[in-house]
């Protein structure tokens, strides 16, 4: 299927980034001179943006670390063609909101890195966070794969 929407998408002569949107069906509109092709994209960033925070945390939360190692860690957990310039602006947020600490040291590799571990509150958001993720994935879930039942809907049928 992903092949066909991709050869198709290259047929119109449609240039899509891959790594940046999620490829949504190709759908067929009528119009005046015919049919066309139409593909619908999705701007996955914005997606990325609801939860790198919370994931960027979770790498914290097992030990201290460098931004190269968290990099690493989400890339190997999926992310990606994630860039630095993505990561270090979430690192200096969290940074600023009071949810992590940065160290500087010497790198026994190279140049001085900076190290970042969880504060006490960066621990208290991580494991809210965890349980907002939580109820926000169930709910979108249910919705997503069609597992709506009949107590889901408001009284007036509608969900």
């Amino acid at each position: 299927m992903l092949y066909h929407v991709m050869y198709s998408i290259a047929k119109a002569g449609v240039t899509v980034s891959a790594a940046h949107y999620f490829l949504l069906p190709v759908f067929w509109e009528s119009n005046l001179s015919g049919l066309k092709r139409t593909v619908i994209v999705l701007d996955d960033s914005q997606l990325l943006k609801g939860v790198l925070e919370g994931c960027v945390l979770g790498v914290i939360v097992q030990g201290e670390t460098y931004g190269y190692e968290i990099l690493s860690v989400l890339e190997n957990a999926g992310f990606e063609n994630l860039l630095e310039g993505t990561l270090y602006p979430v690192l200096t947020r969290l940074e600023k909101k009071g949810l992590i600490s940065c160290r500087k040291a010497k790198s026994p590799f190279g140049p001085v890195r900076k190290y970042y571990s969880i504060t006490e509150s960066g621990q208290e958001y991580f494991d809210n966070f965890k349980v907002s993720y939580k109820r926000i994935m169930t709910a979108s879930g249910k919705i997503l794969n069609g597992d709506i039942t009949e107590g889901d809907k408001r009284n007036d049928g509608k969900l």
